[in-house]
């Protein structure tokens, strides 16, 4: 029986404005639906004062995390998210730094929309830059 199941090494990637970071212990992805941005949780394991510094200057530094056989997760993986952090949260007693954010369909939901669109043409709001003549 043990040589019908064939065991491989699933490896969790990170890839941190664009630079591979190593050290990811825990993903968690969340899809609440159509409307909402797609959140991740993820934790990474970092030594004692080694990588607080770069984790606390991320500030909304854009992510990608992948996954991939047999140690193959960066860069030849499979992409399951690309968005951006929002948040990180540093537990220097237990070495792990907590990444969250959401995909970067967050950038749309969170962009505001200051014109008015009341009593206008698409032409009129877009200058008519189609070349298209207006009745």
């Amino acid at each position: 029986m043990s040589d019908l199941l064939a065991s491989r090494l699933v490896d969790l990637g990170v890839m941190i404005n664009g630079l591979p970071v190593a050290g990811a212990e825990h993903l968690e992805l969340i899809q609440s639906g159509a409307f909402f941005a797609d959140r991740f949780v993820i934790s990474m394991a970092t030594l004692p004062n080694s990588n607080a510094a770069f984790y606390a200057g991320l500030g909304q530094a854009s992510i990608v995390i992948s996954v991939g056989i047999g140690g193959a997760a960066v860069p030849g993986g499979m992409a399951l998210l690309t968005g951006q952090i929002d948040n990180v949260a540093l537990d220097f007693g237990l070495g792990v730094a907590t990444l969250s954010g959401r995909d970067l369909s967050a950038r749309l939901i969170d962009t505001e929309v200051n014109d008015s669109f009341a009593n206008q043409t698409a032409s009129e709001k877009t200058g008519n830059q189609s070349g298209v003549p207006s009745d």
